[in-house]
């Protein structure tokens, strides 16, 4: 799963102040950066340093800022907890009450975990400096305008014309601020599922179906599936994926579409009486306001509805090594570009003569279903070879 944020969902216990309301009553528009058609990037500035890039993750229930970056511009850990996650026992430093600025307005009492976000960097191919939701959000009514792409914050008691958009409510179980709401999946051999899920604007999926929710309905069970390797903060995780006929969201429908489940032992996926995480590939065809305050979320569509899902044609993915080469990280065995003979550790030297150091450039020429593909690549065995392939769905 490329997951952006999943470690903060174990921290919620540092959360403590972050429902302080702020006494700021002007709205403060904060404009952001939409990678990938899923993340939402802002700038924030942390101890006058202006250069910073955070993702935007209601996932988050403190926020994050890498070690490095904190040593460079002074923040220093005042606090530290054990968190026992699926890779055991670690011990987490945590920078207490941080003072985020835009512009004029200064978010305070934003409590950040201090850690070595090189994995989630090299797993997302972007440079970015940590990740905050919560600690705005609850302090704030928040507007996220995907047609604009910015980002408006209010005071909690401004009173704003909601007229356009549909109202909801959630709910914050389970001790965390991220809102939980009801959501509906329909399968491809007709049968229905409704269940919990979390919304989580950093998880870069559709829906994600928890572990023990996928083996309560074994949903996996007759179904065309992919095995899936991914990295979060922590290290390797396995998931799968397959096609389900769409889903039904807060009184929207949304057709055919991928989706992940989990196999997860510890952490949010793993949790029970949840049906799962609905991540950004749904989330950001909304327009929204979120009310963290009053529990109310207030959707609308945006121009971001109308475009397609994609579905894995490839089989590749793709990551840089320490010497700045783009290497297949994994392929799958089912894939036409594995029976050509591309495998893992093939360094990509060109995919349809194009030469880049941007996995994005040759991720665009991947995502072609139904498109045929050259690719040259420099084997195990310092050999440069040429491939042939034709893009096709794998599930």
């Amino acid at each position: 799963m490329n997951r952006i944020g999943i470690i903060i969902l174990f921290l919620a216990f540092i959360a403590k102040g972050v429902f302080a309301q702020n006494e700021k009553r002007a709205a403060v528009t904060i404009p952001f950066t939409l990678l990938d058609d899923k993340y939402v990037l802002i700038h924030p500035v942390i101890n006058d340093r202006d250069t910073l890039t955070f993702y935007f993750d209601t996932g988050a229930t403190a926020a994050l800022l890498d070690k490095t970056v904190a040593e460079e511009i002074g923040v220093k850990a005042n606090y530290s907890q054990d968190v026992e996650g699926a890779s055991g026992k670690k011990e987490y430093r945590i920078a207490l009450n941080q003072i985020l600025s835009f512009g004029d307005l200064k978010v305070g009492e934003v409590h950040c975990v201090l850690e070595d976000i090189s994995r989630l960097r090299n797993a997302l191919s972007y440079h970015f400096d940590g990740v905050v939701g919560a600690s705005i959000l609850s302090q704030y009514k928040t507007e996220l305008d995907f047609d604009n792409k910015v980002i408006r914050l209010y005071s909690l008691d401004t009173t704003l014309n909601l007229e356009d958009y549909t109202e909801h409510s959630f709910t914050f179980d389970n001790l965390l601020p991220i809102p939980q709401l009801d959501l509906t999946m329909k399968m491809n051999n007709g049968k229905s599922y409704t269940g919990k899920v979390f919304f989580d604007s950093g998880a870069g999926v559709t829906l994600l179906v928890n572990t023990p929710y996928k083996e309560e309905h074994k949903l996996t069970e007759g179904m065309k599936v992919l095995k899936v390797q991914s990295d979060d903060i922590n290290g390797k995780s396995i998931s799968e994926e397959m096609t389900i006929k769409g889903i039904e969201f807060c009184g929207y429908q949304f057709s055919e579409m991928p989706i992940t489940l989990s196999s997860d032992k510890a952490g949010v996926s793993s949790y029970s009486g949840y049906l799962g995480i609905l991540g950004n590939e749904i989330i950001n065809r909304f327009n929204m306001v979120l009310d963290y305050a009053s529990m109310k979320i207030y959707l609308k569509l945006n121009d971001l509805y109308d475009r397609p899902f994609k579905f894995p044609v490839s089989g590749i993915v793709l990551r840089k090594n320490r010497n700045g080469d783009i290497f297949v990280y994994s392929i799958q065995e089912t894939s036409n570009a594995y029976k050509s003979g591309i495998r893992k550790d093939d360094i990509v030297l060109s995919i349809d003569k194009q030469i880049s150091d941007d996995i994005r450039v040759y991720y665009k020429i991947l995502d072609r279903e139904g498109a045929k593909v050259k690719m040259k690549v420099l084997n195990r065995e310092d050999k440069k070879k040429d491939f042939k392939f034709v893009l096709k769905r794998l599930i």
